[in-house]
């Protein structure tokens, strides 16, 4: 199974954060940007954040 792993940096109310993440498939458009920020919504209990940046920083399979 193929995986990506990314650094993803985003903005809430108090500011910009980070945060890595790994996915099994790759960010291609806008719609898996917004499946990125519900993540980190999810993940971190903040309402407002939007991931601003990101990086693939490898691609492995397991």
């Amino acid at each position: 199974m193929k995986k990506y792993e990314y650094m993803v940096i985003y903005s809430f109310g108090q500011g910009i954060g980070r945060i890595q993440i790994t996915t099994l498939k790759l960010i291609e458009n806008y719609d898996d940007v917004e499946t990125l920020d519900k993540i980190i919504r999810e993940h971190n209990g903040i309402d407002n954040a939007f991931a601003i940046d990101f990086k693939l920083l490898r691609e492995y399979t397991e």
